[in-house]
């Protein structure tokens, strides 16, 4: 029996096409892909700007015998900004080895890209929320640096006012 892929896989995301999302969003990419044979496709997931696979905690995979699909689920954060997420998919000799007339592996891979990921703070404060930059500093939140400037601010003004009132 031959094992092939139908077609490339049809991937999606609930992205703009700007890859704008606020941190703390929940981003969606999906991939699914039709193929025939006993050997399913395989496909992993991989943030470009760290070069890690995500683990299983971030995928949902669902298999049958015609189709492969593969869901990876992440909450935005300042470590994702200006990243490309990546899914690969590619025929693996399965473990254990399935009962089959077929021994070699097909050579076949497809390399789906998201586009660039613009992760935006917000900052919220009571009912007003300000998303004033992006976030740029892959090591620190840029909600929280933001979130602490904006309390400093507060913080002065109080100060500033029970000065003027106090005296």
């Amino acid at each position: 029996m031959c094992n092939y892929a139908e077609s490339n896989p049809q991937c999606s995301t609930n992205l703009s096409a700007s890859g704008a999302v606020l941190e703390n969003d929940v981003i969606a990419m999906t991939c699914s892909i039709t193929y025939s044979g006993s050997w399913a496709p395989v496909m992993n997931w991989m943030d470009l700007g760290t070069g890690q696979y995500f683990t299983d905690d971030n995928i949902t995979m669902t298999t049958t015998e015609t189709m492969v699909t593969s869901q990876l689920t992440i909450t935005a954060s300042a470590d994702f900004h200006d990243s490309q997420i990546q899914c690969n998919t590619f025929f693996a000799q399965p473990a254990p080895f399935p009962p089959t007339s077929a021994t070699n592996v097909p050579s076949y891979s497809y390399t789906w890209t998201s586009t660039t990921l613009d992760i935006h703070c917000e900052f919220v404060l009571g009912d007003i929320a300000f998303s004033p930059f992006s976030s740029s500093d892959s090591n620190n939140s840029a909600c929280f640096r933001l979130c602490v400037h904006v309390l400093v601010y507060i913080l002065s003004i109080i100060l500033f006012l029970l000065h003027i009132f106090v005296v």
